[in-house]
């Protein structure tokens, strides 16, 4: 058994499992599978976006995050945008303002991570058994050669629907003739979907390596693309970016040790506080998704909310760490297990709920044990909508996440990084149990906690617990439920909560392992990308 790769995108699955197949390692399989995931899910991901990923050494047992999430360039923000803001459109992300320019055009975008989150990675804790140029072929050749459109990109494609905080596509592009150019006519379900121009700017970078994004002539026509359409970027911004590497913030739950990213814009610290508030009570004795077991674990999922919001908006890192340490503290559990058990309601924060289905995952373990969970998105779909003349690919929007009024903790201010997911590891004995990460804005975090329940819990199988119905509470006392739990459970809810239906609850890709027989088995989540490919 080379391993296994899980991710929403079956050619980005074939990719991985490839070069597992060639003698690359997990971190291997993982870049090559993400940057497929760039071209054939070019509205979600790519090379102009941000990303966390997690990295577990089976030879040593250490586990890393780099976070190669967008850094906020160095030039000011217009004053006019402080007049113009409206409200924010969700908990954790997109703040309204009258033009919109924060969410798209270029100065809605953030120097990006990606590339050199996945070179970094690629030096660090490659194999060395097969080369940078073969990692990034498959990508270069789905870029060049084009790939049969599928019905999921085709609808995301054709909608047209534009709200505050989240304008269309087509006015994201609408004036970038580069942009009009490549996704100005949505390609039929069917038909062949080529991007030349990005085929190319993968094989310079595969031949030159990620510094060439940065440092090199990649790096010198975006800064010329970004200062001639007045971005808030200057090409020093782009030569200085870094990757943060950092040790995974530790909890634990019912005899498991939980790993995740650790910066103030991931949110895998909110999943592990809220499986150790959970700690306190029988989770397994109450029949799963009943209407007492939705009750308690909406209670925590939105204490979770209410405390990890603060760290959203990038704070200094001294706050975020001080932050963390309090908010996945024992006592901080004990807290709010205090707070249930008397009765109390948990108000959620007062701000509207995230929908956001905008990002990508691909979760690998390698035959020697080794592994990677990598969350990457460019923001909101579609990113900034621009494109850089002969380069092909799309850049973030993650300028709007980030409040466009002075004064803020959460402000637009130089160095801040954007992005968001909650990749995690799960160890059992010292030993790998589950690599776990999803898409899908805030509903990310609520849908791997669940996830992690079903199994844990409730004795499910991997593609089990990902495939069974979800609900998410986030907001004030809302809960939102899957169209496939009872209508029965929706109306005993109803006499304490603000109940509604919701059809999107994140796509969660993880995979279990055996720690008796070492057995893998993946589960890949049947909502939103179609033909969801699980390869061992």
């Amino acid at each position: 058994m080379n391993g296994m790769v899980v991710a929403p995108e079956p050619y980005s699955v074939e990719a991985g499992e490839y070069i597992l197949a060639k003698g690359g390692n997990a971190v291997d399989a993982a870049i090559s599978a993400a940057f497929v995931q760039g071209v054939i899910n070019p509205f979600y991901s790519g090379i102009g976006g941000s990303g966390y990923l997690l990295v577990h050494i089976a030879s040593t047992g250490e586990s890393f995050h780099l976070d190669c999430s967008c850094t906020m360039g160095s030039k000011s923000i217009p004053e006019y945008w402080a007049d113009e803001y409206i409200s924010r459109s969700e908990a954790y992300g997109r703040y309204i303002i009258k033009s919109e320019e924060n969410q798209y055009g270029y100065k809605s975008i953030m120097v990006p991570g990606f590339v050199l989150g996945a070179w970094e990675a690629f030096q660090k804790y490659g194999s060395g058994n097969i080369s940078w140029k073969e990692i990034i072929e498959p990508s270069i050749q789905l870029a060049t050669e084009g790939f049969e459109n599928y019905p999921y990109l085709f609808r995301l494609w054709s909608d047209k629907a534009d709200t505050p905080g989240h304008p269309s596509f087509y006015r994201k592009i609408s004036e970038n003739e580069d942009s009009i150019k490549i996704y100005g006519t949505p390609k039929k379900t069917g038909k062949r979907f080529i991007q030349k121009e990005y085929g190319k700017t993968l094989s310079r970078i595969a031949n030159n390596g990620g510094l060439d994004f940065y440092k090199g002539d990649i790096g010198e026509q975006i800064a010329k693309d970004f200062q001639s359409n007045d971005s808030l970027i200057t090409k020093e911004d782009i030569e200085n970016y870094n990757v943060l590497e950092t040790e995974t913030i530790v909890g634990h739950y019912k005899g498991y040790e939980l790993r995740g990213a650790v910066s103030g814009s991931t949110s895998s610290a909110q999943v592990i506080a809220m499986l150790q508030i959970l700690e306190g009570f029988d989770v397994k004795g109450l029949i799963h998704n009943s209407p007492a077991y939705i009750e308690l674990i909406a209670s925590v999922m939105r204490a979770g909310f209410k405390d990890h919001l603060q760290l959203k908006g990038d704070p200094p890192y001294s706050v975020v760490i001080n932050l963390l340490r309090k908010y996945t503290s024992i006592e901080r559990a004990k807290y709010w297990q205090e707070q249930i058990n008397h009765g109390d309601t948990i108000i959620g924060p007062d701000t509207p709920t995230g929908l956001g289905s905008d990002t990508t995952h691909v979760s690998v373990i390698d035959k020697e044990g080794s592994a990677v969970s990598w969350t990457h998105t460019l923001g909101s779909m579609g990113g900034s909508g621009m494109v850089t003349s002969n380069l092909g690919f799309l850049y973030n929007n993650f300028v709007g996440h980030f409040n466009p009024v002075h004064g803020n903790w959460n402000s637009i201010l130089p160095g801040k990084r954007g992005g968001g997911g909650a990749p995690l590891f799960l160890y059992k004995n010292g030993k790998l149990v589950m690599v776990i990460g999803a898409p899908g804005g805030s509903r990310i975090i609520t849908a791997v906690l669940q996830t992690i329940l079903n199994v844990i819990d409730h004795g499910m199988s991997m593609q089990e617990a990902v495939n069974a119905p979800r609900f998410h509470s986030e907001e004030q006392d809302k809960i939102f439920l899957e169209p496939l739990i009872p209508e029965e459970t929706s109306r005993t809810l109803r006499n304490k909560y603000d109940v509604q239906r919701s059809t999107y609850m994140s796509r969660v890709q993880a995979i279990w392992i055996d720690p008796d027989t070492g057995i893998l088995s993946g589960g890949s989540d049947p909502r939103g990308l179609d033909g969801q490919k699980v390869i061992s």
